[in-house]
């Protein structure tokens, strides 16, 4: 056979540059295959099995990019924060010679409650097929009847599961398979695509192509990604200690595996998902120096064991490849190098400024309870809002669907950046019922370190804009409080940052903090507001913030910290605003619309045009139970109106709990079920047959007080079209239940 010369000069490149770092070596085994024989059976704890359903959905990712996540059989799945996962995949099932399927780690049931959460949060899930052996690998690869059946298969076991596609994880790939391997990669996609339109078909692929076995071209068309293990480049078996997947630094790296990868993949850089470790390798070694010769294989070490024992033994950082590391003895020298929240946040900065689709982990819950590595996702990735939102800290909840370890009732928009944890406080408030209580997360960093909550708000270039708000700093601990506004681009970096003045001294009394006017720099995208403790205490205790107002500089120099309305009895309503910052401001005027009025003005009231801002209240009377809007609009000296703010209030009693009639009933296409709860709280709309068995799920969430309505489209969970009959509609919420009758006709 003649190796082509595109094929052969890559070769010859690849081999003439030798490197400590021998990432994905065909002569030795990766992690993916050195875990999984460690663990030969699963280890149980990703929750007790449970049918698989298709729920109503209760969130969607909250991330700007592909976060892939490799979930093995031996793992807990407790801590997983769906919210910052886009896809899971369940490792692993054996593909056989023959492509037979084999040692499945009892998938699905294994998988369900996390399937079913994962669904239920929007996160699609995928099975890895795994195959470490090369003759194997070209057994299946270079039959056609067997690359048939390994597609076959894995779809019967992927819709049977009632999951959404597949990852082939095929390592040791051999040359003389290189084309065998794409036709399976079109052959498999077409399988799934043709089964599911919207199934996803990945491949695991190396972060060095040492052998030029893998066409990354023609494997980024026909697939919907490629996983990028870049991870191993320092691995068990290596001469030498260093980073398991170095930033730079080396002439193997990961800077140097992207630039592969786009020029390869002819710059399909929406294709690639650049996969970093959760991991890193312990081992004997010969001294304390970087790169001290190994004196034996390296031992795998979970994050969630190395971040504390860098605690203990002292963190290094080793700056040429952007790694943590550390040091200790043990009877003899020993080394661990392995990735933090630090290191791996410069790798995701690689992914933006490489446009790549995304990141991903090996592998998922090895940080265990630790949060460090989701607020590196969170902050890296995070899709920024609209407008900026509850800065009165009064909109709280707790989300157990995406956080199902959740503990805290949390003020909604504000997220946890790195060393904090936002908790809704009812004591020591400024305004309103709650405040924002920020406490500070020590996980062993030495001192000085900060800790920060935040919003990620769209905004324009070039316009005005203020930050302000109240902080309360009375934790007797040293912190620092400031707020920061960090102006950033399309592609996540910053450009500038306006910062208020620092709060240092104690004080029971709450402080406004403010920027004043700063102006947006161009290229702004959006703007992240920062809630920051500067923590110079072994125990930084919390402290308070309340009343944030962020938006752009008004015409009239308002600065406007939250409006709100709130009913009181049965034909009163109170609405309630605050300014923190008023220049030439004459008065406000407030309008209403309800039972399908157009708004028309219902008050006027001064303006204080106090340069520290104020507060203010008014009382309307609607004449009538039902749903108001109501607008605030600021008029300046010079007559001119602005929209300041807007609120709802339900005037009357609060609604019933009911299911009314479907409509049409009976029906043939699609019905549709309306429904009301008094509060707000946890309820399922579901559908049953006349056994009493669930046939579809249409709501499962935690839903606010009012009117709701679902619609049946005659389909089971599945997808699949019930047969004509009766069937029941039941509404469960808390302790209440109440059921109509459905008939579905030919």
């Amino acid at each position: 056979m003649t190796v082509p010369e595109t094929v052969l000069t890559r070769i010859i490149v690849l081999a003439a540059a030798a490197s400590l770092a021998l990432a994905q070596q065909p002569d030795r085994r990766g992690i993916h295959q050195l875990e999984s024989e460690r663990h030969p059976v699963a280890a149980g704890g990703k929750g007790p099995a449970q049918p698989l359903t298709q729920p109503a959905r209760a969130g969607a990712p909250r991330v700007s990019k592909t976060v892939y996540g490799y979930d093995p059989y031996w793992t807990s799945d407790t801590y997983l924060h769906y919210d910052l996962l886009t896809h899971i995949a369940c490792f692993s099932v054996d593909v056989r010679g023959n492509g037979s399927l084999n040692n499945s780690h009892n998938f699905p049931s294994l998988w369900s409650s996390t399937i079913n959460l994962a669904r239920k949060n929007g996160v699609k899930v995928t099975l890895c097929a795994t195959c470490f052996n090369s003759d194997t690998i070209a057994a299946i690869l270079s039959a056609a009847a067997n690359r048939t059946a390994a597609a076959r298969n894995l779809v019967t076991m992927v819709r049977n599961a009632n999951c959404d596609g597949v990852n082939i994880d095929f390592e040791g790939l051999p040359l003389t398979q290189k084309q065998n391997m794409v036709r399976f990669t079109r052959e498999l996609s077409d399988s799934f695509h043709s089964w599911n339109p919207a199934s996803h078909v990945s491949l695991a692929t190396p972060a060095v192509d040492w052998s030029g076995a893998w066409d990354y071209d023609s494997l980024a068309i026909y697939s919907d990604g490629l996983f990028i293990m870049a991870y191993d480049y320092f691995w068990s078996g290596s001469s030498a200690t260093g980073p398991v997947s170095p930033l730079d630094g080396y002439s193997r790296d990961v800077l140097w595996t992207i630039h592969d990868y786009a020029h390869y993949s002819g710059y399909r850089r929406g294709k690639l998902i650049a996969g970093f470790p959760y991991y890193g390798f312990d081992w004997p070694c010969a001294g304390s120096s970087p790169g001290a010769s190994t004196s034996g294989s390296g031992t795998a070490v979970v994050y969630s064991n190395a971040a504390p024992n860098a605690s203990s033994y002292g963190r290094l950082w080793h700056a040429a490849s952007s790694t943590p590391w550390y040091y200790y003895y043990s009877g003899t020298h020993r080394q661990c190098w392995y990735d933090d929240e630090v290191s791996l946040g410069y790798k995701y900065r690689a992914v933006w400024d490489s446009m790549l689709a995304g990141t991903g982990m090996w592998a998922l819950s090895y940080d265990g309870s630790r949060a460090e590595l989701w607020d590196a996702l969170r902050t890296n990735f995070n899709v920024p809002d609209d407008t900026f939102r509850n800065g009165g800290m009064e909109a709280v909840f707790l989300d157990t669907a995406a956080v199902p370890t959740a503990d805290s009732v949390r003020p909604a928009g504000w997220l946890e950046g790195g060393n904090a944890k936002a908790v809704a406080a009812a004591d020591y408030v400024h305004g309103g019922t709650r405040a924002l209580k920020h406490m500070v997360i020590n996980r062993g960093q030495g001192l000085p370190y900060f800790s920060f909550l935040f919003q990620d708000v769209a905004a324009a270039p070039n316009l005005a804009y203020a930050l302000s708000g109240w902080a309360r700093k009375n934790d007797g601990a040293r912190n620092v409080m400031g707020m920061r506004i960090e102006w950033h681009d399309s592609l996540h970096r910053v450009i500038r940052a306006d910062t208020t003045a620092a709060l240092s001294s104690d004080n029971a009394a709450y402080q406004l903090l403010s920027t004043g006017t700063v102006t947006a720099p161009a290229l702004t995208r959006f703007a992240r507001i920062k809630l920051c403790l500067r923590v110079d205490s072994s125990n930084g205790f919390w402290d308070r913030w309340d009343d944030i107002a962020f938006g752009p500089a008004g015409g009239q120099g308002v600065c406007l910290g939250n409006f709100a309305g709130a009913a009181e009895g049965a034909d009163r309503v109170r609405l309630r605003w605050r300014t923190f910052a008023e220049q030439d401001l004459a008065a406000w005027r407030i309008e209403r619309s309800g039972g399908g009025c157009a708004f028309r003005p219902v008050q006027s009231l001064p303006a204080a045009n106090a340069v520290q801002g104020a507060d203010y209240e008014a009382i309307d009377r609607p004449g009538g139970a039902g749903l108001y809007a109501y607008r605030l609009y600021s008029v300046d000296l010079g007559g001119r109106i602005e929209l300041n703010g807007s609120a709802e209030v339900l005037l009357g009693p609060p609604p019933r709990f009911g299911l009314s009639p479907a409509r049409p009933n009976p029906f043939r296409g699609a019905t549709t079920v309306a429904y009301q709860l008094p509060a707000l709280g946890p309820a399922r709309l579901a559908v049953y047959n006349v056994a009493g068995q669930r046939v579809r799920t249409l709501a499962d969430a935690v839903l606010p007080a009012g009117s709701h309505a679902a619609s049946w489209d005659g389909r089971d969970d599945r997808g699949v079209r019930v047969s004509a009959g009766v069937y029941f509609c039941r509404l469960s919420a808390g302790a209440r239940t109440a059921q109509v009758k459905l008939a579905r006709i030919k």
